[in-house]
């Protein structure tokens, strides 16, 4: 997430994919400065995560669920969601605890519209996910209220983990994800804040990996997904389908695309098909109708 001119980096996986453990995860938070990003600093150590979501929001970073690895490397899978709500303090080194959400959950993703945090997607997995209940409810959140709790709104017109959200125009984007049934899709939904419904969205361009792990950001009116296959794709107010603009230097999914400035996205870490992890930033420098990255 981003807050105050600062990218900040959370968790994440440092073992093989689809193999976790205690030593394989972890619960690190990194900083950069973005106004002059020589070098990362470790700020602090904290719960050990991954498939959590962060947020920044007016000055503030929020860290929202995810799930941790109780196992020793080599040992059963013991991988358990969580419900922890934190906000990051003013100090950038420790965590204020918020009220849990009423159900833990991993692999999902939050956004802020207006002052509300949203929470969509994901699962509750009790200790592997075979065995992991789907969610299917929207959580909302007002970030002012001195007494705020997680509240449920319209449920979402489907089941899916692994997807993308963002902020634009004042509603909540939905970008793809993995259906509980049917595999990886392409399909976005919008819930207006303001009426509290769904509508469909464009679909996604590309097949349907391209929707698994992606990740989104708006600027100005123009929303940005980049995709697995490393396509940057833009939706612009009132279009009725996505715009192919480019592709990353790096192909990734399970990233972020993160603000920088008025008319610039960074993309941070995530995973390529055939690099790997990967350690590289790109800078997508955007124009109405096309993007260039260095």
């Amino acid at each position: 997430a981003v807050a105050n001119d600062t990218l900040y980096v959370y968790g994440g996986n440092y073992g093989d994919a689809h193999s976790y453990s205690d030593a394989g995860q972890s619960g690190d938070l990194y900083k950069l400065n973005l106004r002059d990003p020589k070098a990362w600093d470790k700020v602090t150590g904290g719960t050990k995560l991954q498939g959590l979501s962060m947020v920044g929001h007016n000055g503030h970073v929020y860290r929202v669920g995810g799930f941790t690895a109780m196992n020793a490397e080599g040992a059963d899978e013991k991988l358990v969601s969580q419900a922890g709500f934190a906000r990051l303090n003013a100090d950038g080194a420790t965590w204020d605890a918020l009220p849990d959400m009423p159900q833990p959950r991993s692999s999902h993703d939050v956004a802020v519209v207006g002052d509300t945090l949203y929470a969509v997607g994901g699962w509750n997995m009790p200790g592997d996910s075979k065995s992991a209940t789907w969610h299917e409810n929207l959580l909302a959140y007002d970030l002012n209220g001195a007494d705020s709790k997680w509240i449920e709104l319209a449920p979402p017109p489907f089941i899916r983990r692994a997807l993308a959200t963002a902020a634009w125009n004042g509603k909540l984007v939905c970008i793809g994800g993995m259906n509980k049934k049917g595999g990886p899709t392409t399909e976005v939904a919008i819930y207006d804040p303001a009426t509290n419904t769904w509508t469909t969205g464009p679909t996604l361009l590309g097949g349907s990996m391209d929707g698994f792990g992606s990740s989104a950001f708006a600027v100005g009116d123009q929303l940005i997904v980049t995709t697995v296959t490393g396509s940057i794709q833009s939706l612009s107010a009132g279009a009725n389908a996505w715009t192919y603009l480019g592709q990353l230097n790096h192909s990734r999914f399970f990233h972020r695309v993160l603000p920088l400035d008025s008319d610039r996205l960074v993309i941070v870490g995530g995973n390529g098909m055939e690099e790997g992890k990967v350690t590289a930033l790109e800078v997508l420098k955007l124009a109405p109708t096309t993007v260039a990255g260095k």
